[in-house]
């Protein structure tokens, strides 16, 4: 079900309330902004902003790392929804992360 979700767009809250969340597209963001923001700007306030990112379009069985996780690169082993546009990987070592923390490891050259 959630399997076959490959989110390449993500969004940040911050002012009061803080929170990201993830989609599969630019129109799928942009209808986010348009219906869901100035609802949660209502009941957060004025000062609640966004910011957007791209993601790297990652899914199950891709290697990653995680933000604040340190170097170690993880397999996704699984996927779920913890509310409407957030979902989080399983990786390989039995926690659960948000996607948008996971990102495709930096090959780097010597």
């Amino acid at each position: 079900m959630y399997e076959e979700k490959i989110f390449t767009k993500g969004l940040s809250t911050r002012g009061n309330m803080l929170a990201s969340y993830c989609f599969e597209n630019e129109e799928a963001r942009n209808g986010w902004i348009s219906s869901i923001f100035p609802k949660l700007q209502k009941e957060y306030g004025d000062d609640l902003a966004y910011y957007t990112f791209n993601l790297d379009g990652l899914k199950m069985g891709d290697e990653c790392m995680v933000n604040g996780e340190g170097d170690e690169v993880f397999t996704i082993e699984g996927m779920k929804k913890y509310s409407m546009d957030r979902y989080a990987f399983l990786m390989s070592s039995g926690w659960w992360e948000e996607v948008v923390k996971c990102y495709t490891p930096i090959e780097e050259e010597f």
